[in-house]
């Protein structure tokens, strides 16, 4: 799957620095249409599967995630 280009859309990036070493991390991103974007480290071909629903108003947008363990 190809990461989504979230550049004109309200989006929120998450990294997670699993080795505690500050210098590497997964990266997720999610916008307010429920398009992602994601990288390990700085490689973008890392694809894991992970599940997003997403939903939004004139007010506000949210989603929610879902990560399976093995990725």
């Amino acid at each position: 799957m190809q990461d989504a280009d979230q550049g004109l859309h309200d989006h929120l990036s998450f990294a997670f620095d699993t080795d505690r070493d500050y210098n590497t991390y997964y990266r997720m991103e999610v916008d307010q249409r429920g398009a992602t974007r994601d990288g390990c480290w700085d490689f973008p071909g890392w694809n894991p599967k992970w599940y997003v629903a997403a939903a939004g108003d004139d007010q506000a947008w949210r989603f929610e995630i879902a990560i399976p363990w093995e990725e």
